[in-house]
């Protein structure tokens, strides 16, 4: 059973998550490709970061919280490998758009990473429902 303490970090996440989504949605529809890149990693991060407190790992790095997150909910089978894949592809292309000079990732791009993400969202969320009460 979660602690009450577990569950509301989980909740904020979660809610973070989601609200970080929304930035996304916003800055594709104002054509800032990057930018709307970043926003769905962190929606995507904050995801990971809700489901990994609901059962209590913390991890401090990015690439610590999706080696946990692939251990804990990928390889256990409670999100299917599609989810892991949009995370990992996700953190290549921040990273890419963050990082690296003359990167100007484009509107299909950006349109066909929310669209996935947005799938994998929805299973996130469903195990909430379930799983975290």
């Amino acid at each position: 059973m979660i602690s009450n303490e577990q569950n509301n970090i989980a909740a904020y996440r979660l809610n973070k998550a989601t609200e970080t989504l929304a930035e996304a949605e916003f800055l594709f529809e104002h054509r800032y490709w990057n930018t709307t890149i970043n926003k769905l990693y962190y929606s995507c991060f904050y995801a990971a970061g809700a489901l990994l407190a609901s059962i209590e790992v913390h991890p401090k790095t990015h690439s610590g919280t999706i080696q946990m997150f692939s251990l804990h909910f990928i390889k256990t089978g409670i999100l299917d490998k599609d989810t892991n894949h949009l995370y990992n592809k996700l953190f290549d292309m921040r990273q890419k758009a963050d990082y690296e000079d003359a990167i100007d990732l484009r509107r299909k791009r950006c349109r066909t990473s929310d669209r996935t993400y947005k799938k994998a969202a929805g299973g996130c969320k469903g195990y909430f429902r379930e799983e975290v009460k």
